[in-house]
């Protein structure tokens, strides 16, 4: 244990310091995994969605990792990169999804509650 802690004092003095956030990002996801492990069933309902939360927070982490160390362009990865890390997210959720109008723009927009699975093309039949 010391010299992993002297190995990040080094670290963060004689390199740069902004990379160390993927440290944190790995930390926070192997306890995630650990309380997944040991909580969740194999027949769980929330299995689906809790993985796919995983792998955003992990593909955010890379990509934070990634523009720390290569210092990467706004206009080329970074608004790409978000969009494809929400994918498996987006791809796991199967339940309704509304958005509820804020009380001053109802009388402007006619209605309450936006039912956006009506706008949502179906990809099966």
């Amino acid at each position: 244990m010391f010299s992993l802690l002297s190995f990040t004092i080094r670290y963060i003095f004689l390199c740069k310091p902004e990379s160390l956030g993927i440290v944190v990002g790995i930390i926070f996801l192997v306890v995630t995994i650990l309380f997944q492990y040991f909580n969740f069933t194999a027949d769980s309902n929330w299995l689906v969605e809790y993985n796919a939360a995983l792998a955003c927070i992990f593909f955010m982490t890379l990509l934070g990792f990634v523009d720390d160390v290569l210092d990467v362009p706004w206009r080329n990865i970074k608004l790409l990169l978000p969009s494809i890390a929400a994918l498996p997210l987006l791809m796991a959720y199967a339940g309704h999804t509304t958005i509820v109008i804020p009380k001053p723009l109802v009388p402007h927009i006619g209605i309450e509650i936006l039912d956006l699975d009506k706008l949502s093309i179906p990809l099966c039949k």
